[in-house]
C-alpha cells in the first residue's frame, strides 16, 4: 500500500470519502477552480525558482489560460475566470520580492538541481509506503534545513498550525529518510509560505487584495506520533474500514464533499466513473 499525506488526511476527515476518491477513483466531472488555480500558482513559482521564467506573473497567466481552455471548472459565486486571473498574476508577481527577503535558498541535489516538488518515498512497514512531494527543501542564512510548503488560501492558517501540521510532519519523515542522498543531516524547520487569494481591489471591491505572506517556520516535529497515526490509517484501510464520518451538523464536512449525493441518495450524477476517467 502506498499513501500520500493528502490520502491520509482524507481518510482521517472521512473514510467513506477516501474510499470513493482513492479506491473507486471517482472524480467530479466539473473540477474545482481552486485546485487548478493552486496548481497554476505552483507552476509559476517553480518556473521562477528554476530559472525557466523571469516573469512568474506572465507564466501564471499562460498556465491559467491553458487550464480554462481545456478543463471544465466549477467557480463559486465569488470568483470568475477573469478575477482569478487577476489575483493569480498579482500573487505570482509579488512572490519574487517576498522570497528574496525570506533568506531561504533551495538546496541543490548531487546533480546541482534544486530540490523542488521532488517525489520521495519511505517504507514505514513491510506493506506500507509513505509517498510525498514537498514543495521545497531549502536552507536559511543560519544554515538551518527547511521543508516549505506553498499554500494558496482565502485566509492565513491559524497561528501555530505549522507546529501541528500532519502534512509537514510527513514531509519531515520522508525527507529525513533520504537525508544522505540530499546532502543534509536532518530537517531543522518546517513551514508554510501562504499566498492569500483575495480579489484585486477595483471600483467595486475594496480591501487588502492578494498578498504573499512571509514564510512561517516552526521547529521540527517529534514525528513519531504522526508515524503511528499513518500506520493506524493504513491498517484500517487494509481492514476495509470505510465508514462515513458526518460528525455534528455544525462541523460536518458533507456540505463541501464531492460525494455527498452519492452518500445521501446513491446517485453517481456529476461523477466520473473509473472506466471514463481512465
Amino acid at each position: 500500500m502506498k499513501l500520500t499525506p493528502s490520502a491520509i488526511l482524507k481518510y482521517l476527515d472521512c473514510p467513506r470519502a477516501y474510499y470513493h476518491q482513492y479506491v473507486e477513483r471517482l472524480r467530479p466531472q466539473v473540477q474545482s477552480s481552486n485546485l487548478h488555480f493552486g496548481q497554476a500558482i505552483h507552476s509559476a513559482i517553480h518556473a521562477w525558482l528554476t530559472g525557466v521564467s523571469d516573469d512568474p506573473a506572465d507564466y501564471f497567466a499562460k498556465c491559467w489560460h491553458e487550464t480554462t481552455e481545456t478543463v471544465a471548472l466549477d467557480y463559486n459565486t465569488q470568483w470568475t475566470p477573469e478575477s482569478l486571473l487577476e489575483t493569480g498574476k498579482a500573487l505570482a508577481g509579488q512572490f519574487p520580492a517576498v522570497w528574496e527577503k525570506a533568506g531561504i535558498f533551495p538546496i541543490l541535489d548531487e546533480e546541482g538541481q534544486p530540490v523542488l516538488e521532488r517525489r520521495l518515498e519511505v517504507r514505514l512497514a513491510p506493506d506500507f509506503v509513505l509517498s510525498g512531494q514537498p514543495d521545497l527543501l531549502g536552507m536559511t542564512l543560519e544554515g538551518e534545513v527547511v521543508v516549505l510548503d506553498f499554500k494558496t488560501a482565502s485566509n492565513p492558517a491559524p497561528e501555530g498550525f505549522a507546529r501541528m501540521s500532519d502534512q509537514l510532519a510527513a514531509y519531515q519523515v520522508i525527507v529525513e529518510a533520504h537525508a544522505g542522498a540530499l546532502g543534509i543531516h536532518r530537517v531543522d524547520r518546517l513551514g508554510f509560505l501562504e499566498l492569500i487569494k483575495r480579489k484585486v481591489p477595483n471600483g467595486k471591491t475594496k480591501g487588502k487584495g492578494p498578498e504573499v505572506m512571509p514564510p512561517v517556520l516552526a521547529p521540527r516535529q517529534d514525528a513519531r506520533e504522526f508515524v503511528r497515526k499513518a500506520l493506524w490509517v493504513a491498517a484500517n484501510i487494509e481492514a476495509g474500514n470505510f465508514f462515513p464520518n458526518p460528525r455534528m451538523a455544525w462541523n460536518s464536512p458533507c456540505g463541501l464533499c464531492d460525494f455527498k449525493r452519492l452518500c445521501y441518495e446513491g446517485s453517481y450524477e456529476g461523477l466520473v466513473q473509473p472506466e471514463i476517467y481512465d
